[in-house]
């Protein structure tokens, strides 16, 4: 989606209607920054196990917790 708006949005040298368009031009490019920011945030909320946000249990039990870590713990 995002490189079909940055298709959209670039100037090959003929003006546009889309480029003429003053406020409503500037307008169109925030939507399209809130429309690609909420896919993101979607796929990031219907996607959670394939991201395996799991795996870092550990480390929030860890700052939970207050636990602290020596540096020669570290890595081991």
């Amino acid at each position: 989606m995002t490189t079909y708006y940055a298709q959209r949005v670039h100037f090959s040298g003929e003006l546009s209607a889309l480029h003429l368009g003053g406020c409503l031009f500037q307008q169109y490019i925030i939507n399209v920054a809130a429309k690609t920011e909420q896919n993101i945030l979607n796929f990031l909320v219907l996607n959670q196990a394939q991201l395996r946000a799991e795996l870092y249990q550990g480390l929030a039990n860890m700052v939970e917790h207050d636990f602290q870590l020596h540096p020669a713990q570290v890595g081991q």
